[in-house]
């Protein structure tokens, strides 16, 4: 498990057994990949769902919320370009660093 935070909201990263390759838990503050996306480390998988799964994070920690209720998208193609511009850099920076001391750990 690795911790960070957002906007003031820390967050957990761990791996656990999934049916899909990651999930974001609001109520609990954690993004949890697929522990089977460990069996090779160097696969791009492990670095787009973690990117893909930070960017709901990003959203709700920063009061982007999506509409559960709703099939249709909560943002507007606007606020998804909006969104990107301000954050991208972010998030995959936080990505990198993510990765970096979960696998340090995880090697030892």
């Amino acid at each position: 498990t690795v911790s960070f935070k957002l906007n003031n909201f820390k967050w957990t990263l761990k791996f656990r057994p999934l049916e899909c390759y990651g999930i974001t838990r609001y109520a609990t503050f954690e993004v949890i990949l697929n522990q089977e996306l460990l069996e090779n480390v160097s696969n791009q998988n492990i670095h787009c769902s973690l990117i893909h799964e930070l960017v709901h994070a990003f959203k709700y920690s920063y009061g982007m919320f999506h509409d559960a209720d709703s099939e249709v998208a909560a943002m507007s193609e606007e606020q998804v370009c909006e969104f990107i511009a301000m954050n991208a850099e972010n998030i995959i920076e936080l990505a990198y660093k993510l990765e970096k001391q979960f696998f340090a750990k995880y090697k030892k």
